[in-house]
């Protein structure tokens, strides 16, 4: 596993954590961050996959 899979785990996580909070107290905001860190992992995601 190459860093950018280390680092896009951590992020799927608090961008999950950034939907629950969303939910949760009914804040847009937390929407807004929680969708840009998705596609910021997805993207790590996606490049650690392809480095190995």
């Amino acid at each position: 596993m190459s860093v950018y899979t280390y680092v896009a785990i951590p992020m799927i996580c608090v961008a999950l954590l950034m939907f629950y909070l969303a939910h949760k107290n009914k804040e847009k905001n937390f929407i807004i961050i929680g969708i840009s860190l998705l596609f910021a992992a997805f993207v790590n995601l996606i490049l650690g996959l392809a480095v190995g």
